[in-house]
């Protein structure tokens, strides 16, 4: 039992649409490539603390992560392990919205099963699903001034207006996983600003590529229709499904331009100015 942890809840987005695309091995496979294995990788990294403990459960299209203390050096780790997961899923053609809190969380293991409950979690939860784009927040409970001072000087966090479900913005602590989203020496000559005008050509090329070209996620979606409308299902069923499949790629459009609209004003920082 933990009475406080940071608590970090990600949503894979369209990940029915990934599913209802690809065969039952083909997702399974890339789960574990994308998802599981990253997490246990990072998890045993020696540049994490001997003293440190962060733990992961994965539920279809859902990753909760938590740590077993709220020090500020697990957060970190929390916040880097957050950050590396939705930088390079956008690589990989996967979208993840999250946020990280401080609060209340049970880890309860009865007969070999585990039951994860509490306010930490619901909040978590909650905060994550009120965001129109990719990237995750930290929740007020953690942004005291302390600790988000700590975290900007380590680069892990930037101040930002937030596109919100309910077409306004908010402003929040964000995780710069754009940090991640590159090769880590890549973003350090993007920093000190010594990229070679053929990197910073390849450079807008890549986010072109990974955001506007033709086998990003994106575009999937009307391989996905075609799918519906021969697999075996009756015609209401498939009506809805293809309608429900229509109005979630209108907002997949707009949570695309808000994450690049997010990338390309961290790139500005560094004066850098991206294509559209």
């Amino acid at each position: 039992m933990i009475n406080s942890a940071h608590v970090a809840f990600l949503d894979i987005l369209g990940f029915k649409s990934f599913i209802w695309s690809n065969n039952h091995h083909n997702v399974v496979e890339a789960y574990k490539t994308y998802f599981i294995q990253p997490v246990i990788r990072q998890l045993k990294e020696k540049t994490f603390q001997s003293n440190s403990k962060i733990e992961a459960l994965f539920l279809s299209d859902s990753i909760i992560l938590w740590t077993h203390s709220t020090e500020i050096s697990n957060l970190k780790e929390l916040i880097q392990l957050v950050s590396l997961l939705v930088g390079k899923s956008i690589k990989h053609g996967f979208l993840l919205r999250g946020a990280i809190v401080k609060g209340p969380l049970s880890i309860l293991k009865e007969s070999n099963q585990t039951f994860i409950l509490g306010k930490g979690l619901v909040e978590a939860y909650e905060l994550q699903n009120i965001q129109k784009w990719v990237g995750a927040i930290l929740g007020k409970g953690v942004a005291d001034c302390r600790v988000c001072n700590f975290l900007e000087e380590h680069d892990l966090i930037i101040k930002y207006q937030v596109p919100l479900k309910c077409e306004q913005q908010k402003e929040f602590w964000c995780l710069n996983w754009v940090k991640f989203y590159f090769p880590a020496d890549y973003y350090c000559k993007i920093k000190k600003k010594i990229l070679t005008s053929e990197e910073v050509e390849e450079l807008k090329n890549t986010i072109e590529d990974d955001f506007y070209g033709p086998n990003n996620y994106f575009n999937m979606h009307m391989d996905i229709v075609k799918l519906i409308q021969q697999a075996q299902l009756s015609e209401p069923i498939r009506t809805i499904k293809i309608k429900q499949l229509e109005k979630m790629h209108e907002n997949i459009n707009s949570i695309k331009k808000n994450t690049y609209q997010f990338l390309k004003n961290v790139l500005l920082r560094f004066g850098l100015s991206l294509l559209r």
